[in-house]
């Protein structure tokens, strides 16, 4: 996939729209230093940001409702509901075909068999 292709999947927090099939894609994290040291000098502590992929990176999840900065979506693969910060992760957007395929498939219900009940004697 090409950073091109890349990009116009990625979703601004404003586009995204109930009805629309998103994935998560990256995570910011922001950690603070264990060692206060800093404190002691006198210096601000700055934390650390990281961006990684996140842990549910290509699951897909349908958009529920829209209330900015949090998206309520259903994960299509489990069936939870779920409240995502956009200012947390980067959302992208994907075709409802893939998230049909990535749905597993429901359970078939094994019918039960009507047997002659068994006479007493």
């Amino acid at each position: 996939m090409t950073t091109k292709t890349l990009s116009r999947r990625i979703r601004a927090p404003e586009d995204i729209r109930v009805g629309d099939y998103v994935v998560k894609s990256l995570t910011h994290y922001q950690l603070v230093p264990s060692c206060l040291e800093a404190s002691v000098t006198g210096e601000a502590i700055e934390p650390i940001r990281l961006t990684g992929w996140s842990c549910a990176a290509g699951e897909p999840y349908k958009v529920l409702a829209v209330c900015l900065p949090f998206v309520v979506v259903r994960c299509c693969t489990y069936n939870v509901r779920e409240s995502i910060d956009t200012r947390q992760h980067v959302l992208m957007k994907v075709t409802k075909a893939y998230a049909k395929a990535a749905m597993p498939e429901p359970e078939k219900k094994k019918k039960k068999k009507k047997g002659k009940g068994k006479k007493k004697s």
